[in-house]
């Protein structure tokens, strides 16, 4: 099928993670549920915007919601407050270790009162930070079922000044709406400071007296076209109903860039999690991002077990691709070459980005031979998998290390894949690469929930559309598309990694490494 082979030759699956901090699409749509801290029963309304309210015993801010790992820290300041006494202070040192996906302060709030409307979550923020590092609000919407509604986390307009502005997010509640989150969050080291914020009904839009100029109405329809002609979920939307609803939000847009909003609601409503839309100047950076295996982070265990990790890769330049996987390859032929029985692959945090690149890298441990499948609508398949030093798709080789491709001296020896919470899209394309592998298991948490692909399509002003069109299937035919379970569920414990130590614990116990 076209979409299917469309999806393997494109060379992005998924969103291109933190070269600049562009992560967050499909992630933060489901990190506050897995990540920060909320109430069992969200309350009718939000509570401590101006932040006046004062301080928990930890010294967040009283009403709002963090989770206080990789680093970062949520407290309340009364040292350059917008107004009032305090403001909150959202941050991460450049000194607190491996960073993690993000930091986020959140809040949560039942969805009544604002079903069938229009709100607006506003803020004043300014912040103190370098790229890669990225900041900016975000509001999610749940519906039944794991439905999400509206979306948005200004992935493509971070946050950068250093004087007080604010920003806000408009969008729609839907009619059944459940609950709605919002928040700040920031990715990478620095410092964000809020204060004065509010969360707000708008007035409808009124389509009949704010008409669409005759561009922005052709954007939007070839928009639509985009959608309803290859997403996944196409077979079950009502189209006609869907589009008067794009319509209806575009009201009084005269430029392609004033349907985005718009746009965006569209791709939430196709219930996939994972369809986004990468603004112009976003996309042009996105051609450009990268990532650096950190030889390092690979080492030698105890008991002879090669430890490692699989981080994100965001971006599609050749050069940089083939130096990633090169360089996991002479992580794990170093590692090799000390005598390994089993491999311990971490793919913990792994937010997605290119899984090209960490494919071919990965492949020595892996194994050669198809792996995965996408699967579109029709049943229509389209594998992907490793083949001497290359990772493959239908059309062939997509990433090829240079030089010599690394084999394992002990090609079948045991693997444990670790997993997480914030495993996502091409992080969990190499879960379930393993999957089906002989003498394999996994061990951690549940993955985020986008085992689906996305191809790209771009529009007239160069946006482009991250369209999801199929689902993950491993090299057994099993499908996924939702949460990737780990086999054995092991909960982190603070001081510990134990996800980690179960993990080696099962190695040991085998016949390679008892040897």
């Amino acid at each position: 099928s076209g979409s299917a082979v469309a999806c393997v030759r494109s060379a992005v699956i998924f969103f291109d993670m933190m070269r600049r901090a562009f992560p967050l699409a499909a992630l933060l749509a489901f990190a506050p549920r897995a990540g920060a801290q909320q109430p069992p029963t969200p309350p009718p309304a939000p509570a401590n915007l101006d932040f006046e309210a004062g301080a928990l015993p930890s010294g967040a801010p009283a009403g709002w919601s963090w989770r206080p790992q990789n680093g970062y820290s949520l407290i309340v300041t009364d040292s350059g407050a917008l107004q009032g006494r305090w403001a909150a202070l959202l941050a991460r040192a450049p000194d607190a270790g491996p960073a993690g996906a993000f930091g986020t302060m959140t809040q949560g709030i039942a969805a009544d009162r604002f079903r069938g409307q229009r709100v607006r979550w506003r803020a004043y923020v300014r912040v103190d930070l370098e790229p890669p590092a990225w900041a900016g609000l975000w509001v999610r919407v749940d519906r039944p079922q794991r439905m999400q509604g509206f979306f948005d986390n200004m992935q493509d307009r971070s946050i950068t000044g250093r004087d007080w502005q604010a920003y806000q997010i408009t969008g729609e509640v839907a009619d059944d709406a459940d609950f709605i989150y919002f928040g700040v969050l920031l990715s990478g080291d620095g410092k964000v400071w809020v204060d004065s914020a509010s969360l707000e009904v708008l007035p409808p839009l009124n389509a009949s007296t704010s008409p669409l100029s005759s561009e922005a109405r052709s954007y939007l329809a070839a928009a639509l076209d985009i959608m309803q002609q290859n997403s996944v979920n196409r077979d079950g939307l009502d189209w006609p109903a869907l589009r008067a609803r794009a319509v209806n939000r575009a009201a009084g847009a005269q430029r392609p860039a004033d349907t985005y909003p718009a746009i965006r609601a569209a791709l939430a409503e196709l219930g996939d999690h994972h369809s986004f839309l990468m603004t112009p100047r976003a996309a042009q950076a996105n051609r450009s991002g990268g990532a650096t295996y950190q030889d390092a982070s690979a080492r030698l265990l105890d008991g002879g077990i090669g430890y490692v990790p699989v981080p994100t890769y965001g971006g599609s330049e050749p050069e940089a691709m083939r130096r990633f996987a090169r360089a996991m390859q002479d992580a794990i032929s170093h590692l090799d070459a000390q005598g390994v029985c089993g491999w311990v692959v971490d793919l913990r945090g792994n937010r997605g980005g290119n899984m090209w690149p960490m494919l071919a890298g990965i492949g020595p441990v892996l194994g050669e031979g198809w792996v995965g499948a996408w699967v579109s609508p029709g049943d229509h398949r389209a594998r992907w998998g490793y083949r001497d030093g290359a990772s493959v798709g239908e059309s062939g080789e997509v990433v090829r290390v240079p030089g010599t491709a690394y084999r394992l001296r002990r090609p079948d020896a045991p693997v444990a894949v670790l997993t997480d919470s914030l495993t996502a899209s091409s992080g969990e394309i190499i879960v379930v690469s393993f999957r089906g592998r002989p003498d394999t298991r996994s061990f951690g948490q549940p993955t985020t929930g986008v085992s689906t692909a996305n191809q790209t399509y771009a529009l007239p002003d160069s946006a482009q559309i991250f369209l999801t069109v199929a689902r993950d299937a491993d090299r057994s035919g099993v499908r996924y598309g939702e949460r990737v379970e780990p086999d054995e569920r092991v909960v982190a414990e603070p001081g510990r990694d134990a996800p980690l130590e179960t993990a080696t614990r099962w190695l040991r116990a085998t016949p390679a490494c008892r040897r």
